[in-house]
């Protein structure tokens, strides 16, 4: 492949000590080389831990600029510009007329211009200085080329599957990591505590849980537990299924974090003690007061353990009936109840970075072994799924939520009266 002609091809680094940023083809003038040494060793070091930005220009016109670690642009040995392409591990997505460019091999993250964006689909048209920054950067690659992240041995996942597995864990994160709060303080405090799919004026009857005097105990109940999903004989009573649910989910009050947030306790390890967890409870073959109870849904909030019964869309309940039926492997009319969980994920991406989707999949998991547990002393058999609809609630309530950053559908229990 021959590379186009080069124009001006710039590649500057942030001066980290103020000022205008530096060019890397001039950045020894004047020093002696072991002072240049001195100099770019100093810049590698802080690009390398993202303290300072990095920025290509072509003809005068900023391009790409680089955040977070990052090799310096001229690192790149000489490369052999042909059959170079996009590495199969990067990622973009546009934003406010540009691009938002990533490597999962990398921490780095390029804001780069639709200029930037077509020299990285179509490399044949780039400048050799842009070829070899973006490979320094990790972004080109030779055709054919694999890595251990998009390419792993036998193929064991996709690049779909790999990006929020490697992008939770610190070290391989693009951005901040932890509990740093910056949403929160962006947006001049944390998302209140409110109701995701609970219309204003809808009654609200108060659980008040029960405990049982002559329960397993923890040893006996880790010993007999497992999944049950036998729904064929008589329905549990929806009073069973919500004092169930109540034992192992409800939240007590205990403080205000450092942005005014409110704090909660549970039966469950929960990180950052925020609450985030709500439940709706799809009732398709169940029982209220020896009444049969088909076709309804209800929401079960830890934070005021109160039950409210949701306005349905009664053919989006069928389908979601439907869809759990095939997922679990049991026949739809036969099917007793479903537990969708539901996360406030604004309440724990207002405080964590990074680590907040992985952290609510985890609180789900540790809810969903004690749900478990609290069913095995009870006549109710529970058996968790390992997945569901993204869309539960548009078809449960015939339509969109109004934020769906305050419902997301995360994890997913079925429930049924135990016939032994």
């Amino acid at each position: 492949m021959q590379c186009s002609s080069d124009p001006d091809v710039v590649l500057e680094v942030e001066n980290p000590d103020g000022g205008e940023w530096l060019d890397l083809r001039t950045l020894g003038e004047g020093l002696t080389p072991a002072e240049y040494s001195m100099r770019y060793g100093r810049l590698t070091r802080l690009a390398g831990t993202g303290r300072v930005r990095s920025r290509i220009s072509v003809g005068g016109d900023v391009i790409a600029t680089v955040t977070g670690p990052h090799a310096l642009l001229d690192s790149a040995p000489d490369i052999d510009a042909s059959g170079l392409e996009a590495s199969p591990d990067v990622y973009m997505r546009p934003r406010h007329g540009a691009f938002i460019v990533a490597c999962l091999s990398t921490r780095a993250v390029v804001h780069m211009s639709s200029p930037g964006a077509s020299y990285l689909m179509a490399p044949d048209s780039a400048p050799e200085g842009v070829l070899s920054a973006f490979t320094a950067l990790r972004l080109l690659a030779h055709a054919g080329a694999s890595t251990a992240f998009t390419d792993p041995a036998d193929d064991w996942w996709s690049f779909d599957e790999a990006l929020p597995l490697i992008r939770s864990r610190a070290g391989t994160h693009v951005g901040a990591y932890g509990g740093t709060y910056r949403r929160s303080k962006t947006h001049g405090g944390m998302p209140t505590v409110r109701r995701p799919v609970v219309r204003a004026g809808t009654r609200e009857e108060t659980v008040n849980v029960e405990y049982p005097d002559d329960g397993l105990s923890l040893s006996a109940a880790l010993g007999e537990r497992r999944s049950r999903r036998e729904h064929a004989g008589d329905p549990a009573e929806l009073s069973d299924v919500v004092q169930v649910l109540a034992r192992s989910a409800i939240g007590a009050r205990i403080g205000t974090g450092p942005q005014g947030e409110h704090l909660f306790r549970f039966p469950y390890p929960c990180g950052g003690s925020l609450g985030e967890l709500d439940f709706v409870i799809i009732a398709n073959r169940g029982s209220h007061h020896g009444e049969p109870l088909s076709g309804r849904a209800f929401e079960y909030s830890p934070l005021r353990s109160t039950l409210s019964e949701l306005t349905t869309d009664p053919v989006g309940v069928r389908e979601t009936v439907r869809t759990y039926s095939q997922i679990a492997g049991v026949a739809a009319d036969e099917l007793q109840y479903v537990v969708v969980v539901l996360a406030d994920a604004a309440r724990v991406l207002a405080k964590y970075e990074s680590v907040g989707p992985a952290l609510i999949l985890k609180h789900v998991g540790a809810w969903m072994q004690t749900m478990y547990l609290c069913a095995e002393d009870s006549d109710l058999g529970v058996c968790a799924l390992g997945g569901g609809p993204g869309d539960v609630l548009p078809r449960l309530c015939g339509a969109d939520i109004d934020d769906p950053t305050r419902a997301v559908a995360v994890g997913e229990m079925i429930v049924a009266g135990r016939a032994e």
